[in-house]
């Protein structure tokens, strides 16, 4: 497949990791704060937390991974009940939009507490990052900080309505004109071959992790 061909495969406003990530060659001058959203996100640190090139990581979510709990600081974030149906003890992300959050006032105090760039992450498509992605990409629209959105958008395997959620934060985040890079995991099967789940995700993380150490 030649390189126009790949990129054509891309949903909108996404990018192909290695192809179209660049960034600033500018010096660091300040200080890099990774921020992660949802439990995908944190699970990213808790593997490759080391190689990070960053100067603090928060995560916003429902817990810290196991073994982490001495290098982050949490903010505690649980999604509203409203996004899932149940079926006896087992909870389902519903088959609709997910309602709008507005930005806890804790959240945006410590983010107000950061000096330097920002850096966002999360896995798009599930109820937490997806949620808090949009929500602070409209708190931020307008914000004089330095601001970086990284997110992946899901594979095709984990459902439409995944994937749906995962394109609205897309396009919601295109309409602020933020900087932002997006990995569509689909793509990285079209690119190694029919991987495993496991192998297919490992590599995703991979992906960003080296478009988070690019400066």
């Amino acid at each position: 497949m030649n390189r126009r061909d790949f990129i054509l495969t891309i949903p909108l406003m996404t990018v192909a990791p290695l192809l179209l990530t660049e960034v600033s060659e500018s010096p660091k001058t300040n200080k890099r704060h990774l921020i992660t959203l949802g439990s995908a996100a944190a699970l990213i640190v808790s593997r490759y937390g080391a190689e990070l090139s960053v100067d603090s990581v928060t995560l916003i979510n429902d817990r810290i991974p196991e073994g982490n709990e001495s290098v982050v600081d949490l903010i505690p974030f649980f999604p509203a009940e409203s996004a899932f149906e149940y079926l006896g003890d087992r909870r389902f992300l519903k088959r609709e939009k997910l309602p709008e959050l507005e930005l806890p006032e804790k959240i945006k105090n410590h983010l107000a507490s950061k000096s330097g760039e920002l850096v966002f992450l999360a896995g798009l498509g599930k109820a937490s990052g997806t949620m808090l992605f949009r929500a602070i990409a409209q708190q931020y629209m307008n914000s004089l900080q330095q601001l970086r959105f990284v997110a992946t958008l899901p594979f095709a395997f984990e459902g439409s309505h995944v994937v749906a959620n995962a394109n609205q934060a897309v396009e919601h985040l295109s309409d602020q004109s933020l900087e932002a890079s997006f990995f569509p995991l689909e793509s990285i099967r079209k690119t190694y071959g029919n991987l495993g789940i496991r192998s297919a995700f490992e590599k995703g993380d991979e992906w960003v992790v080296g478009a988070l150490n690019r400066k």
